[in-house]
């Protein structure tokens, strides 16, 4: 019986040469293909900056009895889950410090960590820009939110003007409450207990990010850069837009 794998990083070259070595059919894209054996991933590194959630995502493939393969380790967890996840930890040892450290350098050179970019934005050169479409969108949000518009109301007025988020998929308060949280659209990028200024273009004041947060906090005017919550934290369970 033939093995179909798919993968969450499109055709990389070495995640094709690798299911060509093990003689697996490619079927494209996780997930939108979700009738797979088995999702490879090009390396534990990229794995572990790329997908928000690792270890969840690991449970959620096997819930879905579908096995994972990690091309650079050339490691799967087709003959024991449990050897494989021992094998992953004692890996993440040695390189989530360096990817700590990478990602740290990142920001604080103001660069984005490299992670998808954020609703109303883009990548360009490896450098975050506007977005034109979603810009209007994201500054509509904040002005609606700052003039006492609810998190469910603006999801619904969004999903009404047939609104797509990032994913091409409806609004929900949740996905509205990251944006307004997201110090990324007032210029400053923050990555763990790291907050920098950005090297990209703000998409609306220090003063509206802080209005908005104050609202979402429940509390009186708070500066952004004596902020200690993380909003986004809160929402992990719900897709990025």
């Amino acid at each position: 019986m033939s093995i179909k794998a798919a993968s969450v990083s499109g055709k990389k070259k070495g995640i094709l040469d690798y299911i060509n070595k093990m003689k697996w059919i490619y079927v494209g894209g996780y997930p939108e293909n979700t009738d797979v054996d088995v999702v490879v991933l090009s390396s534990l590194a990229a794995a572990q900056r790329e997908i928000r959630n690792f270890p969840y995502f690991l449970a959620e493939l096997f819930s879905k009895d579908i096995e994972v393969a990690l091309a650079r380790e050339n490691i799967t967890s087709f003959k024991d889950r449990n050897t494989f996840l021992i094998k992953i930890l004692d890996l993440s040892q040695n390189i989530s410090e360096k990817i700590r450290f990478g990602l740290e350098r990142r920001v604080k050179s103001g660069n984005h960590p490299g992670f998808p970019a954020p609703y109303g934005y883009t990548y360009k050169n490896n450098r975050l820009i506007v977005e034109k479409k979603e810009f209007w969108h994201v500054k509509k949000i904040f002005s609606l939110y700052i003039n006492g518009k609810s998190l469910s109301e603006i999801a619904d007025i969004l999903n009404k003007g047939k609104v797509p988020t990032k994913k091409g998929k409806n609004w929900k308060k949740q996905t509205i409450a990251k944006i307004l949280s997201n110090p990324i659209y007032c210029g400053y990028l923050r990555w763990s207990n790291i907050l920098v200024k950005g090297s990209h273009k703000a998409i609306i004041s220090e003063k509206e990010y802080e209005e908005a947060l104050s609202r979402l906090k429940g509390l009186s005017y708070t500066p952004i850069v004596n902020d200690a919550f993380d909003f986004q934290s809160r929402y992990l369970k719900d897709n990025v837009p």
